[in-house]
């Protein structure tokens, strides 16, 4: 956040701030919760809480902007289940293959279905989905994947997505900044398209490349997704998404210079407002 109470009452901007006069004194402007200052290289300096102790936004301050389906995800992981317990519930099977989001890679043609009165049709093989109920519904875009989560966001712990013939719990493909951040930093990244979501709290244009940063409230660690300047017309996403809850999907990178994680977008089908 841009502002921040002293405890005399008063606001301060972020760029107002000075360390050894406002150290220690400073607090957010709407739930009193102590905040720190911080000044990244690559971006303004802003206010943000810790995590730590009391240093946690209130449940309803508007500077925590919440939604239910993030809280949903983060609930996920406070459960223990099993997929093989989870298959049961087919209507939450999906076949999850983001391919389609990398628009610098070729694609795999899409394979028309054979009509009824195809003689192939008799054949055996052919009636595997027979009962389309049976089918797995299959998601390869990120605007559709944020369509079933919020549709079934008071049931996520029960998705589960096939994915390059793995199955995969929800917690395990859509991730917070932090555990992208465990991921990169200690080479646990597997070779698919991981999910980060978070919200939106600045984006830098600069003359070769643009990042999305997102919050850092409540013990977030930084994140950001990076536009280079050869992408810039693929992607159109302005201030439309500042402040926004996103997903952000693509390949697990660490930024070694920085310490921290990341994610190359190319186009507007790797970010998707939730």
């Amino acid at each position: 956040m841009q502002n921040a109470r002293l405890i005399d009452g008063s606001i301060i901007n972020a760029n107002e701030y000075i360390r050894n006069l406002h150290e220690g004194k400073i607090l957010c402007p709407y739930c009193d919760a102590p905040v720190i200052y911080v000044m990244p290289q690559e971006k303004d300096p802003y206010f943000k809480t810790t995590g730590k102790n009391n240093s946690i936004h209130d449940k309803y301050c508007s500077e925590r902007r919440e939604l239910a389906v993030f809280d949903s995800i983060r609930q996920i992981k406070r459960y223990t289940a099993k997929i093989d317990d989870l298959t049961d519930y087919k209507e939450y099977i999906f076949n999850l293959n983001l391919e389609n989001i990398h628009i610098d890679e070729e694609h795999r043609g899409k394979v028309n279905e054979i009509g009824f009165n195809h003689p192939k049709k008799k054949l055996k093989y052919t009636n595997r989905y027979g009962n389309t109920k049976n089918a797995l519904r299959n998601i390869r875009t990120l605007d559709l994947l944020a369509k079933i989560i919020r549709k079934n966001y008071k049931e996520l712990n029960k998705i589960v997505f096939d994915y390059n013939g793995c199955k995969y719990l929800l917690e395990d493909i859509i991730i917070d900044q932090n555990k992208a951040f465990e991921l990169a930093s200690t080479g646990q990244i597997k070779d698919i398209d991981y999910v980060v979501y978070g919200k939106v709290r600045s984006l830098i244009s600069r003359e070769t490349v643009k990042y999305i940063n997102l919050e850092e409230q409540d013990g977030m660690v930084p994140f950001t997704g990076v536009i280079f300047k050869d992408h810039f017309p693929d992607f159109t996403y302005d201030e439309r998404i500042n402040g926004k809850p996103v997903l952000i999907a693509g390949k697990l990178l660490l930024n070694k210079m920085y310490n921290k994680a990341q994610i190359i977008i190319k186009s507007d089908l790797q970010v998707s407002p939730i």
